[in-house]
């Protein structure tokens, strides 16, 4: 993962160059950090932690709960801590309270960015749930018909 700007890009592993899905608007998120008591009792469905990695911090968006495998808990602390202060610091920046420090121009740039990938995901699912996607049924078309696509 990378947090940049306001967006925490998620990527597939170390050697990614494209982003996995869209980007999570860090100014939405919770974090939190599950302890090994609570991934004992209640996260059975996370199955093993892969080797080499002894703690799990959550990132909650307002629809889901991603759970991340670090390999300890200082770890966990620091994503944990980091993602709640750049989550303020978005917040005050929004309510025009920004810091004596200036914004990095770069950065504006990959907000844009991550905007439109948000927007784009937001679009595709609006659309989706309209046209009852979800829940069609694979069913052949009638002979001299043609099946109409769907078109973003």
């Amino acid at each position: 993962m990378i947090l940049c700007g306001a967006y925490l890009y998620k990527f597939k592993d170390a050697s990614s160059t494209i982003p996995k899905g869209s980007p999570f608007d860090i100014k939405t998120l919770t974090t939190d950090i599950l302890r090994a008591s609570d991934r004992d009792k209640n996260f059975s469905e996370l199955g093993n932690i892969p080797a080499g990695y002894t703690s799990i911090f959550t990132v909650s968006t307002l629809q889901r709960r991603h759970y991340y495998a670090v390999s300890d808990t200082e770890e966990a602390m620091l994503w944990v801590r980091s993602l709640h202060e750049a989550r303020q610091e978005g917040i005050t920046q929004n309510m025009g309270h920004a810091s004596n420090v200036p914004y990095p121009s770069s950065w504006r740039h990959f907000d844009s960015l991550g905007k439109g990938l948000v927007k784009s995901k937001d679009r595709i699912k609006e659309r989706m749930e309209k046209s009852g996607i979800e829940h069609m049924e694979m069913t052949p078309f009638p002979e001299g018909q043609i099946p109409r696509g769907y078109y973003g």
